[in-house]
């Protein structure tokens, strides 16, 4: 189980609304600068997500909570966006250049252009009809304890030096 710490936005009686942070997978990682998939990361990350939940606990607007996200979802959903515009893309290319017959390149490059189109609408229609809640795999974990801030006071500090020779 993915999980992730989110707050609670609205109760609607059994149902809440909450709101997660987007993370990159590489986040932390040291060499951000020169990485792809950092870039990528900062282009298409839209920051937010909003899942409705049902939820048996007493919340109130501006709780944390940890919800989870199943893997067996992640990789359906990895399947519909990253997968299905790939092979709409192959098989438009060898349908386009079977129907164009031999000595000419067109038909193949728009069979697999329009085969890439047709998945990338395809995989965005899939995403968008995906009903949140636990039929898409996010469930409620459990309310998260906000951290408590301890400050450390070493008291006064004596330094003291040695000189060897």
């Amino acid at each position: 189980m993915i999980e992730a710490v989110g707050t609670v936005r609205e109760v609607e009686g059994d149902a809440i609304l909450v709101e997660v942070q987007r993370r990159s997978a590489c986040g932390g990682c040291s060499s951000q600068e020169g990485c792809g998939t950092s870039a990528l990361g900062k282009w298409f990350s839209r920051g937010t997500s909003r899942v409705r939940l049902r939820s048996d606990l007493r919340l109130g607007v501006g709780d944390l909570v940890v919800v989870g996200l199943e893997e067996a979802a992640l990789l359906r959903a990895s399947f519909v966006l990253y997968l299905l515009p790939i092979l709409a893309l192959l098989g438009g290319a060898v349908t386009g250049a079977a129907l164009g017959g031999v000595g000419a390149d067109w038909p193949g490059v728009a069979g697999g252009l329009l085969g890439f189109a047709a998945g990338l609408a395809v995989s965005r229609s899939r995403s968008a009809s995906v009903p949140w809640g636990t039929d898409g795999g996010v469930v409620l974990l459990r309310r998260h304890d906000r951290p408590t801030t301890v400050t450390l006071d070493p008291g006064p500090v004596r330094i003291t030096t040695t000189r060897s020779t």
